[in-house]
């Protein structure tokens, strides 16, 4: 009887402690169960949110590029739009991206048109290479159709090498720019830049303009650096103005400066109010 006793007991505490861990399980279970759902609502709430927060900032980077382009493109047609009689179109030109080696690459010039670059100028591209290299074009040149308005920028120191580099592009871009400013030892070994502005290659770069001009389909732009003296300045501008350019941009600093200390250096101030008076002279 006792032997029959006990191992009632036993069963009965068996079976207690077997609905006791059933229990807790079930608990245990259910927990987590509800640890788990939680967690995935509050990691797809934070997916919404993050969504949110995404979607928020795109619409107002696109709200401050529309205020920004609206605010910048007030009277452009009247003082910042290229016209003549060789252009049948027209394009702001008041916020420009403006070449930089390594760096206004596609990428950069949709970005920066994002924020309201209204024309961007490419990289400096080598009309040599660029109108004889297939391999060199594909590599260099990269555009897309929002690239617009897009100006090529070419080295050269030959007219037909220039003008047979702008009629590849011609299709491709709205403006051709004549690089008439790089300082780099580069330009100096090649002969081209800003070692073009002396007197002796005036002839020259006319040449390269005036024919560029007269057998491309789209405007003719030059890029230099100051000369000597405000007057010696002037008169290269006239000229390339004759030539054919549309459109002609002054960096403010001096040709190949190596030596020279302070405002106008190539790594001192721009002298800003040359380019004013260069202005007020053509």
């Amino acid at each position: 009887n006792n032997n029959n006793n006990s191992i009632q007991h036993l069963s009965q505490f068996y079976t207690i402690m077997t609905d006791t861990e059933e229990k807790l399980t079930k608990k245990k279970l259910k927990k987590e169960k509800k640890e788990k759902k939680e967690k995935k609502e509050k990691k797809s709430k934070k997916k919404d949110e993050k969504k949110e927060k995404k979607s928020k900032r795109k619409r107002e980077d696109e709200t401050t590029t529309d205020e920004l382009l609206a605010k910048k493109g007030k009277d452009e047609s009247d003082s910042g739009t290229i016209t003549g009689p060789k252009s049948k179109f027209s394009f702001p030109i008041q916020y420009i991206l403006a070449p930089m080696v390594g760096a206004s690459e596609l990428p950069f010039r949709l970005l920066c048109r994002k924020y309201g670059t209204q024309a961007a100028y490419t990289p400096m591209m080598s009309s040599t290479m660029f109108a004889s290299d297939a391999q060199y074009r594909k590599e260099e040149f990269q555009t897309i159709p929002e690239d617009r308005p897009l100006v090529c920028h070419f080295s050269a120191n030959d007219p037909k090498e220039f003008t047979n580099a702008a009629k590849l592009v011609q299709d491709k871009c709205d403006a051709i720019d004549l690089n008439l400013g790089c300082p780099q030892r580069t330009a100096y070994l090649e002969h081209f830049g800003s070692y073009l502005l002396e007197p002796e290659d005036r002839e020259l770069i006319c040449d390269i303009v005036r024919m560029a001009s007269r057998n491309v389909s789209v405007p003719i732009f030059v890029k230099i650096r100051l000369l000597n003296t405000i007057e010696d300045t002037i008169q290269l501008c006239q000229q390339l103005k004759d030539a054919g350019a549309s459109l002609i941009a002054i960096h403010a600093r001096y040709r190949a400066s190596f030596e020279r200390k302070g405002a106008g250096a190539r790594d001192g101030a721009a002298k800003m109010d040359h380019i004013l008076k260069v202005r007020e002279a053509l």
